[in-house]
């Protein structure tokens, strides 16, 4: 179990959700209002800020992609596969940016976790990845229906 600060919730949980969002929706080709998508940030970020009071480590994951796809589905109005297509592509690239982070700047998890402004400076390489892509994807028009035909039937 984890306390999240407050400033971790405003400044890196919420911010991260939308990202998590714009990147994973643009991909497929969805192109939610900045409305929504702030909306389901910000019902995340509270979320993620209970979820990891109350849940094991661990399993903290598993429960805030749970909620990112009901809070998507819900707000966003797009099919469930849809969400948890979008959300699974964005955690991928967390998980990717966050272990070259492990591997090039050797820190303890632990000392990230009690130190929140250190907390906070983790988000921002996979924070940038995430707005990068989204931004490239809305502003050339990419998606990956247009590679992956199986795609074009599950994205609704």
């Amino acid at each position: 179990m984890d306390i999240l600060p407050i400033n971790v919730v405003i400044l890196g949980a919420i911010p991260e959700a939308i990202l998590i969002l714009w990147a994973g929706l643009s991909l497929l080709g969805v192109r939610p209002s900045w409305k929504k998508l702030i909306m389901v940030g910000i019902l995340q970020g509270i979320s993620a800020y209970f979820i990891r009071r109350y849940t094991v480590f661990g399993w903290h994951t598993v429960v805030q992609l749970i909620t990112l796809v009901i809070y998507t589905c819900i707000f966003v109005k797009v099919n469930i596969p849809t969400a948890a297509i979008a959300a699974l592509l964005s955690f991928a690239v967390i998980t990717i940016i966050e272990g070259c982070v492990y591997i090039f700047f050797p820190v303890d998890i632990a000392q990230i976790l009690a130190d929140e402004w250190l907390r906070l400076l983790f988000f921002v390489p996979h924070d940038l990845v995430l707005g990068w892509i989204g931004y490239i994807c809305r502003k050339k028009n990419i998606s990956l229906q247009q590679e992956f035909s199986i795609l074009r039937k599950i994205v609704k």
